[in-house]
């Protein structure tokens, strides 16, 4: 059974009941309303959330019954809507009179136009047109500007790692650096299933099933350990079809989806407690990583790795370099950066157990697989203080069989040799 992550439909009944409620003209509210409804049983319940939010905006800007307009009506509705600025701020919300509000962006423009379109030919039925509404354009100029996520609003590693140390239980941590890792989508990520997960020598391979543009698998190593210790006490870990990342209730069921609103929420608390002070919420972890990938790899393996297809025109957002990196590249160049200065994009390694072998979270202290001391993880410098000590064993058993006046005379005759050395 597919899940649903967004409540389209439920947001969409809400605004209808918002349109019902306003006081719009009785009939452009009921031509309106009427459109909503018989275009409810052909598209999506997105699409038609994506109209009533339209018909909110646009509403109050039609004036007279819209079934009398001429097309030059809808040249001047069309030119309004060209004009539209932002909504305003949230209650509460502090905002600066001197401020000048913002145009809507040329992609939220578009999707009016093209949903207006839409609403006209349905309006007009047998006597549309298509002549008449040539000029009605509902794609985005090529000049246009792209939006992106700027400089400093991503999340550097370190940022990341404050989230994952700071989230309080085992799910939260897991579900937060598979997130950076595999860089996916929202509804890819809350939508996976505890069968999509398989783990190996190297750390673990996400199979995406539900993706917007085709299913992949993505390789993860640094997150493996915080997804192979959530899954370790999963509830639902015996059944492949369980959602992997389950609300936290005393009897989950294995249907009982994490919404994109949940999630948002989970983040801003745990940014909030981590002192992040950057705007945080779950696309932010994918553009995140998408922009530290880029600056590592070709770009056709990125698009491969996050979901974009070759063509993706969407992908130019994240091709833009920070001041800092480009610093670092000319640095590097000239074999004038130390490698303490060096920008991180990738998350705190893994811990080898090199007792078990087996791989643990870069906060375990505690092998968990056989509760081994992490605290000497490296082989080279344990064997050496082993050894230290197998050398200096049979001294000391020899020292633990002397009486206290033998020990004073050894002691003795080590501080007269001591002091004929320095003569």
């Amino acid at each position: 059974m597919e899940v649903q992550i967004y409540k389209h439909k439920e947001e969409f009944e809400k605004r209808r009941r918002e349109i019902q409620e306003s006081d719009l003209p009785r009939r452009n509210r009921r031509l309106i309303l009427d459109f909503l409804d018989d275009m409810s049983a052909r598209v999506s319940a997105a699409r038609m959330r994506k109209y009533a939010f339209l018909f909110l905006r646009i509403g109050p800007l039609l004036g007279k019954d819209v079934d009398k307009y001429s097309v030059r009506d809808f040249r001047r509705l069309v030119g309004r809507l060209n004009d539209l600025t932002k909504r305003e701020p949230p209650h509460g919300a502090a905002s600066r009179a001197d401020e000048k509000p913002a145009l809507c962006s040329e992609w939220y423009r578009a999707d009016m136009r093209a949903g207006l379109k839409v609403f006209v030919k349905w309006l007009k039925g047998s006597k549309y047109n298509p002549r008449d509404f040539e000029w009605l354009r509902t794609s985005v100029p090529s000049n246009a500007k792209k939006s992106r996520v700027e400089e400093g609003q991503t999340l550097d590693v370190d940022e990341v790692e404050r989230l994952i140390a700071t989230a309080t239980n085992t799910r939260d941590k897991a579900l937060i650096s598979v997130a950076y890792e595999t860089a996916a989508r929202p509804s890819e990520l809350l939508t996976l299933r505890i069968g999509n997960v398989t783990f190996d020598p190297y750390g673990a391979v996400v199979h995406i099933q539900h993706s917007k543009t085709r299913p992949r698998p993505i390789r993860i190593i640094n997150a493996a350990t915080y997804l192979r210790a959530w899954i370790n006490i999963h509830p639902l870990r015996a059944n492949p079809d369980a959602l992997l990342w389950l609300r936290q209730k005393a009897n989950p069921r294995h249907d009982e989806i994490i919404g994109v609103a949940a999630l948002n929420r989970m983040l801003k608390g745990i940014a909030r407690r981590a002192g992040v002070m950057k705007k945080v919420y779950p696309y932010i972890l994918r553009h995140s990583r998408t922009t530290h990938l880029v600056q590592q790899y070709p770009d056709q393996i990125v698009k491969r790795i996050t979901g974009h297809t070759p063509t993706s025109k969407h992908f130019e957002v994240y091709l833009h370099m920070s001041n800092r990196d480009v610093e670092e590249a000319i640095l590097k160049r000239h074999g004038l950066l130390r490698p303490e200065d060096e920008i991180r994009k990738e998350l705190e390694k893994p811990l080898l157990c090199w007792n078990c072998k087996a791989f643990n979270s870069p906060e375990a202290r505690i092998c968990e697989n056989c509760n081994f001391s992490l605290e000497f993880s490296d082989m080279a410098s344990t064997l050496k203080q082993v050894k230290e000590i197998q050398g200096a064993l049979p001294t000391l058993m020899k020292m633990a069989a002397m009486s206290n006046e033998e020990l004073l005379r050894v002691r003795r005759r080590e501080e007269l040799r001591k002091l004929a050395k320095r003569r």
